[in-house]
């Protein structure tokens, strides 16, 4: 009995240095995130959807679409609220929409009366597929690059990541806006996040005593909160913050 323990022991011991050798030992385990996460890890590339809101938006909105239709990554529908402008902003929408052979990718929704932005994005929220990465922009604004979306993809592509600032460029100065100083500038920075954390925000947080809801942090704070070390500013300036239609005060003070 003693011989034969004896002749297995080298014998154990060599298929255990086989198992070793041969990569058998367990790799590191992946940082898991928590049961509400609304990304997986396992797609190489992100659907996007951009939503368009629009109001008395003619002089900008040609513009605006001409940068989302250039864009080099084909991964990206839109969705445009016209908010009842009556200045000719919805025909110049649909006709350039024809004009450049979009109408398969774009969702155009009229409004007869003015909703704001906030009440459009939770309008929209529940034809969106949580895998899909939301980009509110303003009809004002636009995509400085056609590889915008491309580097979108790069970071998200990250499981980590599930929300992220656009770094602006100021139009008309072309001032631009250092990482650190972003989330300073009030309104407009685009900030994409994942459709799933927006269906997690609480539907009254859209909806203020039936008032008329304008200003973003009634959904963003909710998402920036879930997101936690989750969220990243994107460090190139690929977007185009359009203030030459806004009233603002000096972002650095």
């Amino acid at each position: 009995m003693i011989r034969k323990t004896l002749y297995l022991i080298p014998l154990l011991l060599f298929v255990w240095f086989g198992y070793w050798m041969g990569g058998g030992a367990q790799p590191p385990r992946e940082k898991k995130l928590s049961a509400r996460t609304p990304i997986s890890s396992l797609e190489p590339s992100k659907s996007f959807v951009i939503v368009l809101y629009a109001y008395k938006d003619a002089l900008w909105c040609e513009r605006t679409l001409r940068s989302i239709f250039e864009q080099e990554y084909d991964q990206c529908r839109v969705v445009v609220f016209e908010d009842g402008s009556h200045d000719g902003t919805l025909e110049k929408i649909k006709s350039f929409v024809v004009e450049n052979k979009q109408d398969h990718r774009v969702i155009l929704i009229q409004n007869a009366e003015r909703l704001g932005p906030v009440a459009c994005l939770h309008r929209a929220a529940h034809s969106l597929s949580e895998q899909e990465i939301v980009i509110p922009i303003s009809a004002k604004d636009w995509f400085a690059s056609p590889k915008a979306l491309n580097r979108l993809n790069a970071l998200y592509r990250n499981p980590d990541v599930w929300t992220v600032a656009l770094q602006p460029l100021l139009y008309p100065t072309y001032e631009e806006v250092k990482a650190g100083e972003v989330m300073k500038l009030p309104h407009h920075i685009p900030v994409s996040f994942y459709a799933g954390l927006l269906k997690r925000v609480h539907p009254s947080s859209f909806d203020c005593h039936h008032q008329l809801v304008l200003e973003r942090d009634a959904y963003l704070k909710p998402i920036l909160q879930m997101s936690g070390e989750h969220f990243q500013v994107l460090k190139e300036p690929l977007f185009i913050v359009n203030l030459s239609t806004r009233c603002y005060t000096n972002y650095r003070k």
